[in-house]
């Protein structure tokens, strides 16, 4: 079976396993024409390739509230799946626990609670993705350690009543080691949503985030925020509020100790200049220029690549700018003067 494509078709009810299965080499599941009704699972699993697949929990809850789960397993890859959830039960798109060395890539998450969730989970890669109408957040990522969260996308968010729903979620979990090694790279949030956030859930904050080239083009408060960081970066991000915000899109670094926080640029659209939901667009309205992603990942089954960044993507606040002349930005651009503020 080591090798092997699997190939599913049909509607797979109730929920659909794979257990304790290792492979030498990567096992293929094109499930291009499936879909699922209920959960995918997947525990103790080794080398699994998933492509495609329709996940639909339109009809009501499933029993993991996840289209598909992993839980306890490595090397696996998940690439251009559709999940399409009420927007009212909370289900969660992917959900990864205790899991190394896996990618959720080029994916669409619509009316689910959060599109792709993350716990105590390593080297893990998410690119690629869209979440569109989530009614909590994007991407969570709780207690997790070298993680690439880049090019994703998060719009026409439906919060539900009291949440604060966040494009990307980072936080700790109190007596457990502090997540560490995480970078959000090049992602763009755009309406009911705050943006890219790593909040205090322990006392010793986070390790060597990196949130830069991310744009928030949003509806509430916090844009970017990285609580209790320590040897953090927090650059070159693009902040702005869009027409009718009640709060306007805020940068808090808050704590923690060595972090660069530099080339941030806030503005404030006026009524006619809402930005594209696909960051390629919105970087080529706000540049002139053409967005090429260059960014490291984890995302090869079995191997592990370097996290460091590959060139300069991201446009300096000169380029930024442009916005101010070509697209009617009202506000300012703002700028760091020192390139290494001590939180």
């Amino acid at each position: 079976m080591s090798g092997d494509t699997i190939r599913l078709s049909g509607t797979f009810a109730g929920t659909t396993s794979l257990q304790n299965k290792t492979a030498t080499k990567a096992i293929t599941i094109d499930a291009t024409k499936a879909t699922f009704i209920g959960t995918l699972k997947f525990q103790s699993v080794n080398n699994i390739k998933v492509v495609g697949g329709r996940y639909d929990s339109t009809g009501g809850p499933t029993a993991y509230g996840r289209g598909i789960v992993v839980y306890k397993s490595s090397n696996l890859s998940f690439d251009k799946l559709t999940v399409v959830a009420s927007g009212t039960d909370g289900e969660t798109g992917v959900g990864l626990e205790g899991v190394t060395n896996a990618s959720v890539t080029n994916s669409t998450f619509t009316n689910v609670g959060v599109g792709v969730g993350v716990t105590g989970s390593s080297y893990i890669t998410l690119t690629g993705n869209k979440v569109v109408g989530a009614t909590k957040d994007g991407y969570d990522a709780y207690n997790d350690h070298n993680v690439v969260i880049a090019n994703n996308s998060c719009s026409g968010s439906k919060p539900q009543a009291g949440a604060h729903p966040d494009c990307v979620q980072l936080a700790s979990t109190g007596g457990l080691p502090v997540q560490s090694d995480i970078k959000v790279i090049d992602n763009i949030a755009t309406g009911m949503t705050q943006g890219f956030t790593s909040f205090l859930g322990s006392a010793t904050g986070s390790l060597r985030i990196t949130m830069t080239g991310n744009i928030i083009n949003g509806l509430m408060s916090q844009g970017v925020a990285c609580y209790g960081c320590v040897d953090s970066f927090i650059t070159n991000n693009f902040l702005s509020s869009q027409p009718g915000a009640p709060h306007f899109v805020n940068l808090n670094v808050i704590g923690g100790s060595n972090n660069v926080v530099s080339g941030n640029t806030f503005g404030s659209l006026n009524t006619s200049s809402v930005l594209p939901t696909d960051y390629a667009s919105a970087y080529f309205r706000l540049t002139g220029t053409t967005y090429k992603p260059t960014f490291a990942d984890f995302s090869s089954i079995g191997a592990t690549a370097s996290m460091e960044r590959i060139g300069a993507t991201i446009p300096e606040p000169a380029e930024w700018a442009l916005l101010i002349a070509g697209f009617g930005l009202v506000g300012f651009a703002a700028r760091r003067a020192s390139p290494r503020a001590v939180a």
